[in-house]
Parts: C-alpha cells; structure tokens; sequence
C-alpha cells in the first residue's frame, strides 16, 4: 500500500493522577468511577478484565471481529504525523473512525487488531479500502498540482483587464465553423473587495447572456440568456461549454488587481463582459 498521509500535528496521551483532599486533610485517589461509566479509560480498563487468558495478539483479534460485527469500524495508531485528509477519507467513504492507541494494551494487541480490522473491512467492501483511501489522496493532490501547472503556464486567461490584446479560444470537436461569443457573467464574492483583509472566495458564477456570431461571413446568429429556455440542443451545447469554462476562468481571476474604484463600485457582484471564439478542433 502507498505511503499513507497522517495528520500534521501529534499527540501525546498522558494520564494523570487525579486527588481529593479527606475530612482529616490527606489526599486521596480519586476512584474512577467516580468519572462515570461512560468515561472512556473507564471501558478500556473494563475491555482489558477481559482477556483472560488469551495473548495479546488473539485478544486484539477477538476484539476486532467484535467491534466489527456491531458495525463499529476502528483503526488504531499510537501517533498520527502528516494531513488528516487520509483519515477523514476513511471516516466518510468507509465509516472507519482513527483512535489514538494507549498504554493499558501492547503493541502486539493493537497490530493484531489492527490488521484483523483490515481484513475484515476489505472483505466487507470487496477491495483494499486503505489502498483506495491512499490513492484518493494521490488523486487530490495531482489535480492540486495540475492547478498550479495551468496557473504558471497561463492557461487560465487573463478576463478582468480592460485592455487585452490577446484572443481567447476554446477549441472543441463539436464546432465545424469558427463563432464568435460575446457575453456577460456575473461573479459572487463572499466579502466585498474594498475589505482587503478578508480572503477574497468566490460563491458563485453564472452566465447571464450571450451573443453568437458567424465569422464567415460575420453576421448574428442567435441571442441567448439565462432567461428564456433554449429550444435547439446545438445551442444548449453551446451555452453548457461557454458556461462550464468561464465559471472555471472566473474562478481563478485576480481580482485583487483591480482598480480601487472598481472593488467599490462592484462591492461583492462583479459584472463582467468579453469576447471569446469556439474554433473547431485540428
């Protein structure tokens, strides 16, 4: 299995010796249950009674089979280092809670039991559940990655600068000849941008409306908003694929380059337009 990813900090469990001070003024331990029969070292220890006479190894067995048929999937580690997203994986694909060992049970009890969970999980769901875990997160973290590749070599343009020499292109297999869009958008923010010490988020992005026009020879084809239903399936194609790559565009424009007077004339809506061409794909 791949390295697994853990959480970033540490823990350190410590027990500590709780006192109570007698009518005669000597301390005295405080009994445990006097935390209640809910507390959790209460049923560690109650767990621990009932070994008997089994080794450390068939007990942590015994036990995971028994968590295992009350539907309560467990998996223990003494210390967890590195990024809690491969734990949290675990607890919403697979309902597997991550417990910090202690000391009342043995290495040897909690490998045990932890590879008998395993097992039985992996049998439960047909595949190595940690496995998949793992390369989720290799999933995530390469799209991360590919983010930042499309960021540095510019294949996010450039939409909220007045003036831009360059041409925008979306090339795509369904277009036989080249068109030319022009439309509006509108940008939901979080909190207004004259506020600059709040991170700017983007709620939200929706295409208002556009214009189609025929290059060759330059004339309009149609008119399409958000507003009026779109009859012909060739042209909800066209709304879907403009839509689908602005939200993403949008999502990802500086808009702390703006110039002040615009962040307080937008406030937290921006209203954009430009002009983009669906070219067929060679």
């Amino acid at each position: 299995m791949k390295t697994i990813l853990f959480l970033y900090f540490s823990f350190v469990i410590t027990f500590c010796s709780f006192a109570q001070r007698n009518d005669n003024g000597n301390m005295n331990e405080v009994d445990l249950s006097d935390f209640g029969t809910d507390s959790l070292y209460n049923e560690q220890l109650k767990l621990k009674e009932k070994q008997g006479e089994l080794s450390d190894c068939e007990f942590g067995k015994k036990i995971a089979n028994d968590e295992f048929n009350k539907q309560n999937y467990i998996y223990y580690s003494k210390e967890l280092v590195g990024s809690c997203l491969y734990c949290d994986i675990l607890r919403h694909d697979y309902n597997v809670k991550w417990r910090f060992s202690n000391d009342l049970f043995s290495i040897e009890f909690y490998k045990c039991f932890n590879k008998e969970m395993s097992e039985l999980l992996n049998k439960k769901y047909g595949f190595d559940i940690f496995e998949s875990a793992s390369q989720k997160i290799n999933k995530i973290h390469d799209a991360k990655q590919i983010s930042i590749f499309y960021e540095d070599n510019k294949c996010i343009p450039t939409l909220i600068v007045n003036q831009r020499s360059e041409k925008i292109y979306i090339r795509d297999s369904c277009i036989e000849d080249t068109l030319k869009i022009r439309y509006r958008v509108e940008v939901t923010i979080e909190h207004s941008l004259i506020d600059t010490i709040m991170p700017i988020i983007i709620q939200s992005v929706k295409l208002i409306d556009m214009d189609i026009y025929s290059v060759n020879p330059p004339y309009i084809i149609n008119f399409l908003s958000e507003l009026t239903p779109i009859e012909s399936p060739w042209q909800q194609y066209i709304w879907d694929l403009c839509s689908a790559k602005l939200l993403y565009w949008y999502k990802h424009q500086p808009y702390d380059k703006l110039p002040q007077g615009e962040k307080k004339r937008y406030g937290n809506k921006v209203y954009m337009t430009a002009m983009l061409y669906l070219v067929p794909e060679t």
